[in-house]
């Protein structure tokens, strides 16, 4: 049976930390702490290609009018912090 796609990014990302949790207690048995380290494991993996995904989108937002991403000094997409501000959002017409 193929494994059981996640609920969620955050559903998943709470049960790393939540297996994280229980093993940094040092209370189980060899066997038990493996199978949660390869639960974990799958579950970070999946985070990873989520974030991977989300930041190529979110890099085709930023692109400028004329198709191409914007880059900072580094070559970096160029990043901007969110606001929401009346003034910037934009209008649609109905």
């Amino acid at each position: 049976m193929p494994p059981k796609k996640p609920k969620s990014f955050e559903t998943t990302f709470e049960r790393v930390e939540e297996i994280l949790n229980i093993l940094n207690e040092n209370k189980l048995p060899l066997e038990a702490s493996m199978e949660l380290f390869e639960e974990a494991n799958k579950l970070i993996i999946y985070c990873e290609g989520y974030l991977a995904d989300s930041e190529q989108k979110i890099c085709k937002l930023i692109k400028n009018r004329n198709g191409e991403i914007q880059l900072d000094a580094n070559d970096s997409p160029k990043m901007e912090n969110f606001s929401v501000n009346n003034d910037n959002m934009l209008k649609q017409e109905i």
